[in-house]
């Protein structure tokens, strides 16, 4: 649950879509408000690493007046990608900061990795289902 806001501020709850435009010299994206509304905004493309980093500078304020607060530290939350690299192997491309984290991953790690990720998703087993076993 989220703390009110001042009565000026609007709540983002989404960021549903958005792209680059302008022959790749603007991004315009669109941003899904608590109210119901929806904005869509247009950012000059070398402006986003000052936003990106705004936004950083922001968050870690939060994060001290959360820690104020006594409340848990906010989720990472991260954009993944995946594509084929050289020999086979695989790309994920992971989008932390300014520039994005690559790893390039053989098939016995793409395996491991799923694996481990199937797990962390699945739902716990019921107590019922764990004492069965």
């Amino acid at each position: 649950m989220s703390a009110p806001l001042a009565p000026s501020l609007r709540r983002i709850v989404d960021l549903p879509q958005g792209r680059g435009a302008g022959a790749g010299a603007d991004i315009w994206f669109t941003l899904a408000l608590a109210d119901g509304a929806a904005e869509t905004l247009a950012l000059d493309r070398r402006l986003l690493p000052a936003l990106l980093n705004g936004l950083r500078l922001f968050a870690a304020e939060a994060d001290r007046l959360a820690g104020q607060a006594g409340l848990s530290e906010r989720p990472l939350a991260a954009q993944v990608r995946a594509k084929p690299a050289e020999g086979g192997r695989l790309r994920l491309e992971v989008a932390c900061g300014p520039e994005p984290l690559g790893l390039d991953l053989d098939r016995p790690a793409v395996k491991r990795l799923l694996v481990d990720l199937l797990a962390a998703l699945a739902p716990p087993a019921s107590p019922t289902l764990k004492a069965a076993a």
